[in-house]
């Protein structure tokens, strides 16, 4: 009884934590843009932002290729060729 109490109280914990850095978050990056900054601050902050978001998606398509994708469907059985080698 006491775990699940216990187990209880930490999820919440960690939601209140994770909510209120969010929305700290969320505050620093509205103060960014409405603060008398100049635009050029705001672009090169936003290229870098699109930047970093595009070499993270340009990654993800790229590893499946990098590792290669192999379908191996033989159940564990050795069928056919290893068979006719040993025959001969």
């Amino acid at each position: 009884m006491y775990v699940l109490q216990t187990v209880s109280n930490t999820i919440s914990e960690v939601t209140e934590t994770i909510c209120g850095g969010l929305s700290r978050a969320k505050e620093a990056v509205c103060d960014f843009f409405d603060e008398d900054a100049t635009l050029s601050r705001k672009t090169f902050a936003l290229v870098c932002f699109i930047c970093i978001l595009a070499g993270v998606i340009y990654g993800f398509l790229l590893s499946p290729v990098k590792k290669g994708i192999h379908v191996n469907i033989a159940n564990g059985c050795c069928c056919g060729d290893d068979e006719e080698d040993e025959d001969e």
